[in-house]
């Protein structure tokens, strides 16, 4: 589809496995306008992406141990990723009065790209079926872009929010206006981070998932009282 038709967004993300996820975005009805997604992940999803990681973990899970931690595996953060800013972007987009129709995705993640590609599809992961099923429910076609690492260079420094200023100013010395989404400080609201806690409570057993629940619903609630 052409980029320049009114309704078509281009969203170029990319996650880390430790920091954070972000992107930024180009919006045909706002041709000027580069959007911002730039947010350090919350504690738990960086802890299940440590899960994902560690070996120990990984050996527990072949194992069928209760005592494996949830986990998030990369690919699926990434593609959490891309729905994440498609949906912040179009969400912008409504409180204008715009309407995204179509989403060109990039990023350098195959697993993801062909995920979205394929939308349908029989991944075997949990964890992207359940992202997957996400991006089904969106009122946009999607197209996803599979690049280079190395040519996904913006999007891989706002996955480190700490570099988003950097980022900001870059857009704005190109004669651009930057608009960074989220709170004050590029802060994503809590109910946005759901698809990406529900891919993380698809990969638990499922007589495990109860349990799971119970477990982040008190760990919000420490927060909450340990909240000024």
């Amino acid at each position: 589809p052409s980029v320049h038709r009114p309704g078509s967004l281009i969203i170029v993300t990319d996650a880390s496995g430790d920091d954070g996820v972000g992107g930024y975005a180009l919006l045909a009805d706002a041709p000027h306008e580069v959007f911002i997604v730039s947010d350090w992940w919350p504690a738990d999803v960086r802890a299940a992406l440590h899960a994902s990681a560690d070996e120990a973990q990984a050996a527990l899970r072949r194992g069928g141990s209760r005592e494996a931690l949830p986990y998030l595996p990369m690919p699926a953060a990434e593609l959490a990723g891309q729905l994440l800013v498609a949906e912040l972007v179009a969400r912008e987009a409504q409180q204008r009065g715009l309407r995204v129709r179509r989403v060109i995705a990039v990023g350098d993640c195959e697993p993801a790209t062909r995920a979205l590609d394929a939308l349908r599809g029989s991944s075997t992961s949990p964890h992207m079926r359940s992202l997957v099923q996400r991006a089904e429910l969106a009122p946009w076609r999607w197209l996803s872009v599979h690049v280079p690492r190395e040519a996904n260079v913006d999007a891989d420094r706002l996955s480190h929010p700490q570099m988003a200023a950097a980022v900001l100013d870059e857009v704005a010395a190109a004669h651009l206006t930057p608009t960074r989404l989220g709170g004050a400080e590029g802060e994503v609201a809590e109910a946005d981070w759901e698809a990406t806690r529900r891919a993380i409570a698809a990969g638990v057993p499922a007589g495990e998932r109860r349990r799971y629940k119970r477990r982040r619903r008190s760990a919000a609630a420490a927060l909450d009282a340990a909240a000024p």
